[in-house]
């Protein structure tokens, strides 16, 4: 009996099969398209970038240490800044317990460091509704629970060191996160 097919094209055949699969597009790659409010911000979308930190959060919540608007930057680097003017995404990560049930209240200080005084204040918005903003949210946050707070680096955050500080109510229980020395405010 004669052979069709010579063993090696069987190589070649799982070979190409392989390369078409991981070539298709994933739901990570599809950008959320809604109008956004307020502002003009960039819809979010899953980000491509190699940012990987430990994101695992036992109870409570706390910021994660990287973030990718206005562009790519670790946290609490001494001597690092971002410029004024621009528009920053802070993520706080959520344990299981406080990801159960929306928060009640979710806030987001920005602090002078030196000092401790509260800049200003603003709502973290849920993932769910983060779409609405425009924004591009770090690939390895997929599939964790997190709130997503949006800031504008105006000039009141002019040539100070800044402590990220959150407070999350969810049912009834607080959860409180701070990030002393996250980063510094310079004019362009």
């Amino acid at each position: 009996m004669k052979k069709l097919f010579h063993p090696g094209i069987y190589a070649i055949i799982a070979s190409i099969a392989i390369t078409v699969a991981s070539c298709s597009k994933s739901a990570n790659d599809i950008v959320i398209t809604e109008q956004s409010v307020k502002k003009e911000l960039p819809s979010m979308k899953m980000g491509k970038q190699a940012i990987s930190p430990s994101i695992m959060v036992e109870e409570g919540s706390k910021f994660y240490s990287m973030i990718n608007q206005p562009y790519e930057f670790k946290l609490g680097v001494p001597g690092s800044y971002l410029p004024q003017g621009s528009i920053a995404v802070f993520y706080v990560i959520l344990s299981a317990e406080f990801a159960k049930d929306p928060p009640s209240s979710a806030t987001l200080n920005l602090m002078d460091d030196e000092t401790g005084d509260v800049i200003d204040k603003y709502e973290l918005i849920s993932k769910e509704a983060a779409g609405e903003y425009n924004i591009t949210v770090p690939v390895e946050l997929a599939g964790y629970p997190f709130l997503v707070g949006i800031v504008e680096l105006n000039e009141p955050y002019n040539n100070r060191t800044i402590a990220l500080h959150s407070e999350i109510t969810v049912s009834g229980n607080t959860t409180v996160a701070h990030f002393g020395t996250a980063f510094s405010v310079m004019p362009q």
